[in-house]
């Protein structure tokens, strides 16, 4: 029987369909009063249906495709008939297909054929036939079309487009591009993209969304998971399902929720693809960011390396990455959620495998110059060893101990445990690091320890890695410690060491000179040797430093302008503390005078400089910011300079009790280097004369000896006047003037 079907927009009884049918897969889903309007949605798919032939929706499982074309359905107000086919597997099979969407057309109201002319070989042209002169177009939303992959139905469909154009507009939702030839409809002007980065849920989106599910969305405990959906509905809405209107904190386990999610991604996105392409999103989901190299060095030899585009084009959850240095499709991410789940299947499945990757990805970004990732990797696969083993001799442990730019190398490390004895020098070496990092000294010490233990039974030119990776800690434990011996010794080694190391190696880490010899620098710096501290820094900031670590020019910087202040070239040592500002990559911009934070040398230069100068604000603007970072990096010298700064401030500022109280805690357990016992010596004493003290500031004077130089005796004939002894205080002062009227040349200290 062949049923009398009017034109226009009058559905068909479902009676009058000549072959059994599911009538849900001709009719679009109901949309529940929990569904988001999307208007911005709407208004893409009615530009795509007005423009041209095709309007693609495109994106991966639970994106909201099926809801996004129901929505436009029922608010369009298309002139023409609308028909909904929502494909699946058996639309492959025989001539179901175009059965199937004869039926669609003829229940939307389009006279077509019906029944097994349909699905005869002349189906396609016949349909195509009859659409081609339907006016006004009709509309046919083919549903989950990936599911079409018989070649004939694909080809069929191909003609269809082609040959029906004048009087059908298609609407396609799919998870992948096949089997439209899109390129043709892309390049004839016919096809309008509708992609997943377009479906995300918006942040507006997403409140109303979990708000019409009666979630409070911004419970605190609620927003890490929900920024990781990254506006993926359903996701979303499985969230929200799971808390069943927000029954309030501690009512659901989200790990629960992180359960239900991953248990859907794994069921729509990964059991549903070839045991190829499984294997591929497995060791592809490793790395946070992989690249096409990379996913080649984890691939199974048996199935070749992963195409990346083609996973995205397949839309499972991977998008590309634009990277620093490089365009976006260097590299690609998949979504946090759908990574999680894939490396917890990998997890259950093959644990070993899973270790093997992450070496296999730690070892790439090694050779890649990524070291906190290479750590990272081998950290995550239990990989102690081998984490060590990178960060002494990637030359890397400087950094570990850097308290401000080391960080990402120490978090990736932090989760090791102890090695366990006999360990190799480069496990000990990077234990007392992390030690030294946790301000755990006496662990650092004994760490130390048993490295030295397992090197000395080494031939001197074994691991030289591991022992410069020792001086380096030791130098760093003698600056916390004030031990300004060990430090000299602890920087001579590293210069020994480094000239041992293969030139090969030398040249392509230009920072390893430059430390070296700041270290150098900054032993002689606090031993008081001011002139080969100088030297030293000198030659380590004109030294090319890599853009990575422009921090250590800026240390050297800072270091030499303390020199320079402490010799009291106050000009010199303002330039270079505002050249450090300058080169250090954390400070927003290069003036000296204002609150950017510098190094900790360069803030007691300006300090030192502004007091001399009576700009007490700005000595005492600088003085907090090296305050601040002598707590999170200690260094005993440093910290006294800064104190004796910190004195001479009080003074200016007529504190004179505030200056005896910081001059008494600065040799509390420490014993400075002679040149900087005596300034403290002095200022300690004018403070105490200042404070009416005379008979203590005198005493303090008798420590600095009793040869008659002339700052102690300024000093003394300072005390003397102020307790009303002035013939006392003429005696001191003749002393000076002999000496100053024979050398007018010579400069008085302050």
């Amino acid at each position: 029987m062949t049923p009398h079907i009017e034109t226009g927009t009058h559905r068909a009884p479902a009676a009058d369909i000549p072959e059994p049918l599911l009538m849900a897969k001709l009719s679009p889903p109901e949309l529940h009063g929990w569904v988001v309007p999307r208007p911005r949605i709407g208004r893409l798919i009615e530009k795509g249906v007005q423009q041209g032939t095709v309007t693609l929706i495109s994106g991966p499982p639970g994106a909201g495709k099926t809801v996004a074309l129901a929505q436009w359905l029922a608010a369009s107000s298309w002139p023409g008939p609308a028909a909904w086919l929502a494909l699946d597997d058996y639309d492959n099979t025989g001539g179901r297909f175009w059965r199937n969407l004869t039926a669609a057309l003829t229940r939307a109201g389009v006279r077509v054929p019906a029944g097994e002319s349909a699905g005869g070989p002349d189906g396609p042209l016949l349909v195509a036939s009859a659409l081609a002169a339907q006016q006004p177009p009709a509309v046919l939303v083919l549903d989950d079309l990936h599911l079409l992959h018989a070649p004939a139905a694909a080809a069929g469909l191909g003609y269809l487009l082609r040959h029906a154009k004048p009087g059908l507009r298609v609407l396609v939702g799919t998870r992948a591009d096949r089997p439209l030839p899109l390129h043709q409809y892309l390049l004839a002007g016919d096809l309008t993209e509708i992609r997943a980065s377009q479906l995300t849920f918006t942040g507006p989106e997403t409140r109303l969304l979990l708000e019409q599910h009666g979630v409070a969305v911004y419970r605190e405990a609620l927003i890490p998971l929900v920024r990781r959906m990254e506006g993926w509905v359903t996701g979303l809405r499985l969230l929200a399902i799971a808390l069943g209107g927000d029954p309030g904190p501690g009512a659901v386990d989200l790990a629960d929720v992180d359960q239900l999610i991953a248990g859907y991604l794994i069921s729509e996105a990964y059991d549903t693809q070839p045991p190829a392409t499984r294997d591929v999103l497995l060791r592809t989901s490793v790395p946070e960011l992989v690249t096409p190299d990379l996913a080649r060095v984890l691939a199974d030899p048996r199935h070749g390396a992963a195409a990346l585009p083609e996973l995205v084009r397949g839309n499972l959850f991977i998008q590309p990455v634009a990277t620093a240095g490089a365009g976006a499709g260097s590299s690609y991410r998949y979504h946090p959620l759908f990574r999680d789940a894939l490396q917890a299947r990998l997890r259950d499945e093959n644990p070993g495998l899973l270790a093997d990757l992450l070496r296999r990805t730690a070892h790439w970004h090694r050779q890649h110059g990524q070291l906190a990732a290479a750590v990272r990797y081998a950290a995550s696969a239990g990989d102690a060893r081998l984490a060590a083993r990178i960060v002494v001799d990637e030359l890397a442990i400087s950094r570990v101990l850097d308290p401000e730019r080391g960080q990402a190398l120490a978090t990736g490390l932090q989760d090791l445990r102890a090695p366990a004895a006999p360990a190799q020098s480069w496990e000990c070496v990077t234990a007392a690091a992390l030690a030294v990092v946790r301000n755990d000294h006496g662990s650092a010490a004994t760490w130390l320890g048993r490295a030295d233990e397992v090197l000395r039974r080494l031939p001197s030119g074994e691991q030289i890695t591991s022992r410069l990776a020792a001086a380096e800690i030791r130098f760093a434990l003698a600056r916390r410690d004030g031990d300004l011996r060990t430090l000299s010794e602890a920087a001579d080694e590293q210069g020994r060491l480094l000239a041992r190391l293969p030139a090969e190696v030398v040249s392509g880490r230009q920072e390893l000179a430059v430390r070296s010899l700041s270290s150098r620098g900054e032993a002689a710096l606090w031993l008081g040797q001011f002139d080969q501290a100088e030297k030293a820094l000198a030659a380590a900031a004109a030294l090319p430093c890599p853009e990575a670590v422009t921090g250590l020019r800026a240390g050297c910087l800072g270091l030499l302008a303390l020199a320079e202040a402490l010799c009291g070239r106050l000009v010199r040592a303002a330039e270079l503390a505002t050249k450090a500002a300058a080169a250090d990559p954390e400070s927003p911009d290069g003036d000296a005078g204002t609150e950017s934070p510098l190094n900790v040398p360069a803030d007691i230069a300006l300090a030192w400089v502004h007091v001399e100068r009576h700009e007490l604000a700005r000595a005492r603007a600088a003085l907090r910011r090296a305050d601040a970072r002598l707590r999170t990096g200690h260094d005993r010298a440093a910290a006294a300079v800064a104190s004796l700064a910190a004195a001479w401030l009080y003074l200016a500022e007529g504190r004179a009790e505030g200056a005896v109280a910081m001059l008494a805690q600065v040799c509390d357990g420490w014993s400075p280097p002679a040149w900087l016992d005596r300034r403290l010596t002095l200022a300690q004493a004018r403070a105490l004369t200042l404070a009416g003290d005379i008979p203590a500031a005198l005493a303090a004077l008798d420590r600095c000896g009793a040869a008659p130089e002339l700052d102690t005796a300024t000093a003394r004939a300072y005390a003397w006047a102020a307790a009303g002894e002035l013939a006392a205080a003429r005696r001191e002062l003749g002393h000076v003037f002999e000496v100053t009227s024979a050398e007018p040349a010579r400069a008085l200290d302050r």
